[in-house]
């Protein structure tokens, strides 16, 4: 998933298919995480400076998002910056909660992505994952049939499903539009 990572950013479409292909689709790779309050550098990180500290909000864009893959609590308190609503995250609801730095998931995400944007172009991978994600998701059928609207479309899809995973600002680098 890494080697796929690294030539989708570089641009080499068919060397990041090819990297991604194998991987099976329900591989994870984890960063185990222990709830030990004594140890903060063994903890999810992400809930430390969440839960009990009001630090974290969930944004208005991604709350309007009504998907089960970004889950958030309204807390009815202030954020720590007391202009805000403490939204909180639940996708990492407790200092041991894993984070998955890999998956089958990406992999398939890396794949469509490559085989849309490299040439020849293939729109099926991007539009079969799309409909699936989308039905994660609860939202309904996608109708875009543009290059540029499939793949803005994969790319929102890719952000919900690794929302809190720290993949975003290479994606955004990758396609700035």
């Amino acid at each position: 998933v890494g080697l796929a990572r690294a030539y989708l950013q570089q641009h080499d479409y068919a060397n990041a298919a090819a990297a991604a292909a194998p991987v099976p689709d329900d591989f994870e790779h984890l960063a185990i995480m222990v709830d030990d309050a004594s140890n903060a550098d063994l903890a999810n990180l992400v809930n430390v400076y969440d839960y009990g500290s009001n630090l974290l909000v969930v944004p208005t864009d991604y709350r309007a998002l009504n998907d089960p893959r970004v889950p958030f609590l309204d807390t009815g308190a202030d954020a720590q910056a007391t202009e805000l609503d403490y939204f909180q995250q639940r996708k990492y609801p407790t200092r041991g909660t894993d984070i998955r730095i890999a998956s089958g998931l990406e992999a398939r995400y890396i794949e469509a992505e490559a085989l849309l944007m490299g040439s020849p172009s293939s729109t099926t991978e991007a539009l079969d994952l799309i409909a699936e994600r989308r039905a994660v998701g609860g939202q309904g059928a996608f109708a875009g049939t543009t290059q540029a609207e499939i793949l803005a479309e994969l790319m929102d899809q890719r952000a919900r499903d690794f929302w809190l995973e720290a993949k975003h600002t290479g994606d955004w680098r990758r396609n700035p539009t």
